[in-house]
């Protein structure tokens, strides 16, 4: 006896492992324990964020004093760029992971009320 019934096709038509396919809308999803992260968290990844934003601006400042090595009355003839963009490129960085972790502290902030 071999079953010759399409798999998918009965997944489809009686549910998965026989449960209707309608969705219950009397059914909420609750949180048995809530979330609770530790207020040091918080402040330790406000620090932290803060610190890479100024290890960003910091970045781009000593990158463009190493980039004008002339006087400063000769300032674009003999600039190097290349130092210059490296500056932009880690103060952009910093500032995109500033922000990522800032986003990540808010969350943990609205998970505990």
């Amino acid at each position: 006896m071999q079953n010759t019934q399409n798999p998918f096709e009965e997944a489809l038509t009686n549910g998965y492992y026989g449960k209707s396919n309608e969705h219950d809308s009397t059914k909420t999803l609750k949180i048995e324990n809530p979330i609770q992260v530790h207020s040091y968290v918080e402040s330790f990844i406000d620090v932290i964020s803060y610190i890479l934003l100024a290890i960003g601006g910091l970045s781009l400042i000593v990158f463009t004093i190493l980039a004008t090595r002339n006087e400063w009355g000769e300032l674009f003839d003999d600039f190097n760029w290349a130092m210059f963009a490296i500056g932009i490129g880690i103060a952009l960085t910093q500032t995109v992971f500033f922000a990522i972790l800032q986003v990540l502290r808010n969350i943990s902030i609205k998970l505990n009320k």
